[in-house]
Formats: structure tokens, sequence, C-alpha cells
């Protein structure tokens, strides 16, 4: 991503300023205005109601992180809630189980639930906004992580070419799946490593 806004920002100095370049200064902030121009709401938000923000990756403090994990919770029930799907969740020895349960081919009518589109769309930005609240205060660079993980991603593919799906149409990683390589990122944003 970065790349990319290096050689936009490059072919923008040329059209405009012809052979005078940007100064080093002003290229960084048009650089970092544009890599942060999704999160600016949210941003604003953390200014006004005083909640952290982190330029550098950084471990909160735990009542930082349970309000984090919280909110973040509270908005995906809420999904699950609007979507007319009542989950059931509990932890394995290695993973969260998680079950999708009173839900039918007539959106759950039979039921009593019924999903409601507005609320869904609700709840998807409400969990956008605080998935970027959390980017903030954990102080990730959330573009190159997505670009990382968007890579890796594709590399799910099998052999043939063709994705590999469970049963419930989840995507399982091929034979050249590579993972991501967030700790690089986080590095190269001022991480110093030693915190896990």
């Amino acid at each position: 991503m970065r790349e990319k806004i290096q050689n936009i920002l490059s072919k923008l100095q040329d059209e405009l300023w012809g052979s005078k370049s940007m100064d080093k200064g002003s290229f960084q902030e048009a650089e970092n205005a544009l890599l942060t121009l999704h999160e600016t709401p949210v941003r604003e938000f953390h200014k006004v109601f005083n909640h952290p923000i982190n330029e550098v990756p950084t471990v909160p403090d735990a009542a930082t992180r349970i309000l984090r994990v919280k909110l973040q919770l509270e908005e995906v029930l809420e999904f699950a809630r609007a979507s007319g799907v009542r989950i059931e969740a509990y932890r394995g020895e290695d993973e969260i189980n998680i079950t999708a349960v009173d839900v039918d081919i007539d959106f759950g009518t039979e039921l009593g639930v019924v999903p409601d589109i507005i609320d869904v769309a609700d709840a998807l930005g409400d969990i956008r906004v605080v998935t970027d609240g959390a980017n903030l205060t954990w102080g990730f660079p959330q573009q190159e992580i997505l670009e990382e993980i968007h890579a890796s991603n594709m590399s799910k593919l099998g052999e043939d070419g063709k994705p590999i799906y469970r049963e419930d149409g989840k995507i399982l990683k091929g034979p050249n799946y590579c993972k991501p390589n967030i700790e690089k990122i986080l590095i190269q944003h001022g991480w110093k490593g030693d915190e896990k």
C-alpha cells in the first residue's frame, strides 16, 4: 500500500510541479494523510472522547484491552441478532466453538427471529468503527496489515487454483498457504518485538 501511495504522490508531484520536487516533509505528510484517510472519523472520535491513539504498536493496559474486547464482542453479537441468528459459543481445549442455532430457511420467522437489514448495516458499521478504534488503541498500521492478510488469504487456493471449502462454506488453507508476516510490519512501524 505504501508503495502504491508513493507512486501516486510521485505522479501527482510531476503533474503539479513538473521538475520541482516536493520536500520530504510535505511528501511524508501527504503519504500519512492518504494512509490514514479511512480511519479519520474514528481518529476524530478518539480525540474528542479521549480514547487512546497510539502511533506505534503498543500493548495497552489490562483495563483498555478488556474494554476493546468487550466492545468488539457486543457489536458482533448485535450483528448476529440483527441477522436473525442466535449463536452459542463455548471454549474448547484449542479453540472457541461457535454454533449458529435457531434459524431456518424462512429467515427464522417460525422462531420469531427475523433479520433486520437496517440493523445488520448498523451493526457492521459499528464493527468497523470498533475495529478501527482497536487498531488506533494498539497502534497498528491497519491498511498494511489488511494487505498482508489479503495476500495470505489468496495463497489458500488448492493445487488446481480453486478454493477448498469446509462443509459450512469456510475456505480452508491450501498446500501453498503462506502465513501473513504481521511481525515484520509491526517492527517496520516501531514495535521493538519484545512485547507479545
